[in-house]
């Protein structure tokens, strides 16, 4: 089946609800701890418990003190992230995943050590106005020439998400899609 070609799925949540992800395969969460008010830490250790159960990579959003703490597989390097990641033995055993919006942006993800860049917008979504999204063409246009592992985000849905197989990434990221990914058509073996 076409969704074969697709390697990951990333799936960007802000509260962890276990009925959402069962039964998905090959997925990865990337918790967005960002608004501290929202998630304590006993919600973390319930998350952080039921992945390494199923064997769940996890990564967290722009916090490497809550990847060591945590133990997380890696960290999300958001575009906006401008602070140097060091290269430290402690970071090593991480996966560092980075978001990107153009070609600046991309450079500075590889100087961060990012071995995943999320290239977005790919479809409309209310974040991006009608002109920034990229569509096909300018994503495959814009990482002509990317060396790094490539994950489509933003705006996808179940229209559109047929259309994935004509760029070049190998995987997607997603926020609201979670839900229709419950559908066998959408599943990845």
């Amino acid at each position: 089946m076409y969704i074969n070609l697709l390697n990951k799925l990333y799936y960007f949540c802000d509260h962890f609800n276990i009925n959402e992800i069962d039964g998905i395969k090959k997925i990865s969460i990337i918790f967005n701890l960002q608004h501290k008010n929202s998630v304590n830490t006993f919600k973390i250790e319930k998350m952080i418990k039921y992945c390494k159960k199923f064997s769940i990579p996890y990564y967290f959003i722009n916090n490497i003190k809550h990847c060591i703490k945590y133990k997380a597989n890696g960290l999300y390097i958001e575009s906006n992230y401008k602070n140097a990641i060091l290269n430290r033995p402690s970071l090593k055993k991480f996966e560092i995943l980075g978001s990107a919006h153009n070609q600046i942006e991309y450079y500075f993800k590889k100087k961060q050590f990012c071995s995943s860049i999320f290239l977005s917008p790919l479809f409309y979504n209310n974040k991006y106005s009608n002109y920034k999204i990229l569509g096909i063409s300018r994503f495959n246009l814009k990482s002509l020439y990317w060396k790094s592992s490539l994950i489509a985000l933003g705006g996808i849905n179940s229209t559109n998400f047929k259309k994935i197989i004509l760029t070049r990434a190998r995987g997607i990221g997603f926020k609201r899609f979670i839900s229709k990914l419950k559908n066998p058509t959408y599943q990845l073996k």
